[in-house]
Parts: C-alpha cells; sequence; structure tokens
C-alpha cells in the first residue's frame, strides 16, 4: 500500500466521521467548519492519488524521463527500433575496437614485432582460400598463382617445371622469417599475398590425403576445372613439358625389376640416386625431380594411380 493511497484512505475515514459528530453534535458551525476541512483533505487526497496512479500507468515519472522497467511494457508507439539497432550496431563497434586494443597490446608485448601483423593477415588469406575450396574460383586462383598470372597481358609465367620450384618443399618455413616491409605500399602488399597464398599450396600438397583411392576420387572430382582452365595452346605452354617427363621416368624406371626396392634405400640425397637404372637416362633431364616425384609416389603406394591421371590428361590433350 502507497503512502498516497494511505492518505486518500485517512481522509475518507476523516470526512465520514466529520459528518457523524455533524448529526449528532449541538456544536453546528464548528462541527460544520471540521466537515468542510475534511472535504478539501478528501479531494486533495483524491488528486494526488489519481496523479500518482497515472504517472505509474503511463511509465512517466515526474522529471519527465521514461521509467524503463522491461523494453516488452513500453507501449508500441515508444518503441523505437531504430535506436535499438543503432545501439547494437554501437556495441559491435564497440566490440571491434576491444579487439583491436587486445591485438595493439599484443604488439607491444612482442616488442612492437611487424611479424605478429604479417602472421594475422596471412592467416585471413590463407583461410579466405580454405573457405573457397574447391569449386571454379577455387581452381582458377590457385592456378593464377601457381602460374603467376598476368591480368595486364592476360599471360601466364612460370610454366612447367618452374611452377613446380615456385613452391619448394618447406616453403612456409622461410617465408615465416621474410620481412615485406609496410603492407600500405601496394607492391609490397602484393608480394606478401602471393607468398601467402604460395604457403597455403604448399600446406595443402603436403597435407592432402594421397591414399591411392583418395587420389583417384580427389582427380575424378576435380578434373572438370583443369580440362576447362586448360586450353590445348595453354596445355602446350604450360604443362605439357613436364607431364611428359613423369610418364617417360615412370615407364623407365619400371622396366628395372628392383626399382621398388632401390627407392626404398636410396632418395634424391644420396649420390646413387641418379645412377639408378642409367646414368645416361637420367642426364637426359635438367631437373631431378620427375626421379624423387615417384619416389614418393613408391613410398605412399599410389604411383600406380597417379600415373593413369596423368596418362589419362596426355590422352585428352593429344587427342
Amino acid at each position: 500500500m502507497t503512502f498516497l493511497l494511505q492518505i486518500l484512505i485517512a481522509s475518507v475515514i476523516y470526512a465520514v466521521t466529520a459528518i457523524i459528530i455533524l448529526a449528532v453534535s449541538k456544536q453546528k458551525v464548528l462541527t460544520g467548519l471540521i466537515q468542510i476541512l475534511s472535504v478539501f483533505f478528501l479531494i486533495g487526497g483524491a488528486f494526488l492519488f489519481f496523479t500518482e496512479y497515472s504517472s505509474i500507468h503511463k511509465r512517466e515519472v515526474r522529471n519527465g524521463a521514461i521509467e524503463l522497467i522491461d523494453w516488452d511494457d513500453l507501449p508500441e508507439n515508444q518503441f523505437i527500433k531504430n535506436e535499438l539497432v543503432a545501439l547494437r550496431h554501437f556495441q559491435e563497434y564497440r566490440n571491434a575496437l576491444k579487439g583491436y586494443e587486445f591485438f595493439l597490446l599484443d604488439i607491444v608485448h612482442k616488442g612492437n614485432d611487424p611479424e605478429s601483423y604479417q602472421s594475422t593477415l596471412r592467416d585471413q588469406i590463407i583461410s579466405q582460400l580454405e573457405n573457397q575450396e574447391y569449386g571454379a574460383s577455387y581452381w582458377n586462383k590457385v592456378f593464377d598463382i601457381a602460374f603467376e598470372f598476368e591480368p595486364s597481358t592476360e599471360e601466364f609465367e612460370q610454366a612447367n617445371y618452374e611452377a613446380v620450384f615456385s613452391i619448394p618443399f618447406g616453403f612456409q618455413s622461410q617465408e615465416e622469417a621474410e620481412d615485406f616491409g609496410d603492407l600500405e605500399i601496394e607492391e609490397n602488399y602484393s608480394s606478401f599475398e602471393r607468398a601467402s597464398q604460395l604457403m597455403y599450396i604448399a600446406q595443402k600438397a603436403q597435407s592432402i590425403d594421397r591414399t591411392s583411392d583418395r587420389v583417384s576420387f580427389f582427380w575424378d572430382q576435380n578434373k572438370v576445372y583443369f580440362y576447362t582452365f586448360f586450353s590445348n595452346t595453354r596445355y602446350e605452354q604450360l604443362c605439357k613439358k613436364l607431364i611428359d617427363d613423369l610418364i617417360l621416368v615412370y615407364e623407365e624406371i619400371v622396366k628395372a625389376p628392383s626399382h621398388k626396392e632401390f627407392y626404398k634405400k636410396y632418395d634424391v640425397s644420396d649420390e646413387k640416386f641418379l645412377d639408378f637404372h642409367s646414368k645416361k637416362f637420367t642426364k637426359k633431364f635438367k631437373y631431378s625431380w620427375p626421379f624423387s616425384f615417384w619416389d614418393r609416389r613408391f613410398a605412399e603406394e599410389n604411383e600406380t594411380e597417379v600415373f593413369r591421371i596423368l596418362k589419362e590428361i596426355q590422352t585428352h590433350y593429344k587427342n
């Protein structure tokens, strides 16, 4: 029970009592005066109670502000959705600034090392590629990266073996230590972006499941992009020599009955590796990569399936 309600009830009791006294009292003038005062008291109490009731009903305090108890309790004409949307945007912006604050503190903690900033950007670039796997735009971008597409001339560089050696083994550990300078400079950022993308390809090549069944499945699911992207002219320019060399080396290697035992025992770091099975044959090739390629395939036990895929590609472009 509120204080004003108590006043209203008291004024009613006072007025009723005054009426009773007036009825039985012989002092009519004095009692009438008391009666008049009791009526004013009752009117005043009723007015105050009505004012308080209206204030509560309208959620309006005496200074005119809204008394916010619950958003759902507000009348529809007072529920301003645009203001709430603006508030949410402000909260999101505040959270972003808070995250940037932690990022700056992390840089200070690491001695203002720009490597932490580069690592953040590199993770973002790699994440973008991972999110696109393995659609048409993904493969176009991967081919652009591997063969170094030049938009101004619409030509590809890094043909044949050059594309292979642009992504050497251990590429990611080498690039992590490189400082590309101020990444606000477009040329620096472009070099940094390509290095990050090459790192992704290197990581993907080393982590992908290369069991025989998975190699076959991966090729069957994605070969349409290869055939679509590589016209006969582009294939001749970029891939033909490399694929022809791989097929030629494999066909020559498997002629030796002991080829699997040899490749189990030796690898490209051994002097004898390029003596097998004929020095005359191995000297025909500028690079040792086709031989080390098959060494890895023998170790993975997927050489038969990989050879089948390479022959399929070769036949496709011959026809």
